[in-house]
């Protein structure tokens, strides 16, 4: 049955609920990608925002990268407003750094908006 009333709605979730689901955010996998990859972290509960590995200059072994634009939607699909979850992700999952291992977040932009974006800092 289609229609207005088989549209799904967000669920409204307190942000103590969203903190207790995404708490633990970042794990060790239980068993290597390869041997490079050993000690990296994953984010669990965001295999859906799961894009690769980044190889950084300087460090030898690769971080786990995440599509930002995904783990939004997903803090969305949680009941999150899109403010609500913008800012449960800056404070949460990237607001504190927790080592070199630490995942990655790529937003999807032209080179124009990230210059327009460095230039506003």
């Amino acid at each position: 049955m289609s229609g207005k009333g088989s549209q799904r709605r967000p669920q409204q979730v307190t942000e103590q609920q969203l903190a207790a689901r995404w708490a633990e955010t970042f794990t060790q996998p239980e068993e290597p990608v390869e041997h490079k990859t050993e000690g990296m972290w994953l984010a669990d509960g965001l295999e859906h925002a799961f894009l690769g590995l980044v190889y950084r200059g300087g460090l030898l072994d690769p971080v786990a990268c995440y599509d930002y634009d995904a783990v939004i939607r997903g803090f969305m699909e949680d009941g999150c407003t899109e403010e609500d979850a913008i800012e449960h992700f800056q404070y949460n999952v990237i607001g504190g750094y927790v080592g070199e291992r630490m995942p990655v977040y790529l937003q999807r932009m032209t080179i124009s908006q990230a210059i327009e974006i460095a230039e506003a800092e």
